[in-house]
């Protein structure tokens, strides 16, 4: 039936992108009917799997702390 042809990042990146995707108008609508007890940030990061061994995440998270 070919109900699942293999796509590449189709189980990775492509489902993440989806889901934040889906979750941002959620987000939004919570947060403008102040529903939310703090910030909601969607992040989307990719080539975070070896050999980059979550670069990408690290700096983020590094950038948040020493508020850059």
């Amino acid at each position: 039936t070919m109900a699942r042809i293999a796509a590449a990042g189709a189980d990775d990146n492509h489902s993440a992108t989806a889901a934040l995707m889906l979750a941002a108008p959620i987000f939004l609508k919570l947060s403008r009917e102040g529903k939310l007890d703090c910030d909601v940030w969607l992040v989307h990061l990719t080539g975070e799997e070896f050999p980059s061994d979550c670069m990408g995440a690290r700096v983020f998270c590094q950038a948040l702390i020493e508020k850059r």
